[in-house]
Order: C-alpha cells, then structure tokens, then sequence
C-alpha cells in the first residue's frame, strides 16, 4: 500500500502506522498479517484514541481543534483531519516517512 496524496483512506492510513509500529518494535511487517488482522479488527491505529496520547508524548507533538478541523503539529511538519487521532496519525506518517 502506498499513503496517497495527504488524505488516505483508512486502511491505507493504518497500514503505514502498522509499518511504523513494525520498524520501532524491531518486528517484520508483513502484508499478510496485517491484512488478516485488519480483518478481525486489529491494526486499525486510525481508531485507537488509546494511542493517542503516546504518540503526542513520542514525537513532541501539539494538538487543537481550528475551525472544523484538528491540527497535529510539531516544529518539523503538520497535518489536519477531521477528528484528532487521524490528524496524529497522519502526521506519524509524515514524520517517520
């Protein structure tokens, strides 16, 4: 899978996170597994607002709502979506890409 343009759908969002997760845990990601997992509801990072607050914490990250929209953002890179735990995931991506 390949994190298209800025905005993925959830599966493809979730399968970069489940990449990221893989490199810092020093475990092999494999598509298979992930896809299998996905399936039976696992690996759905995008979801887990009990991630949420780690991930701030790991990547120094700020977080607010503008407007409609929440903006995930460190003195590197940001990103927006439309509710915070997508907008952290995305800048997750962002960053470790």
């Amino acid at each position: 899978m390949v994190l298209e343009a800025s905005n993925p759908d959830s599966k493809t969002l979730d399968y970069q996170m489940y990449m990221h997760a893989a490199k810092i845990t020093g475990r092999i990601a494999d598509q298979k597994v992930f896809e299998e997992g996905y399936a039976e509801g696992q690996f759905q990072f995008s979801n887990d607002r009990s991630l949420m607050h780690d991930l701030i914490v790991m990547h120094n990250m700020r977080l607010q709502k503008i407007g409609e929209e929440w903006l995930a953002s460190t003195s590197a890179d940001f990103a927006y979506a439309e509710n915070p735990m997508r907008a952290v995931c995305l800048l997750v991506v962002k960053l470790t890409a």
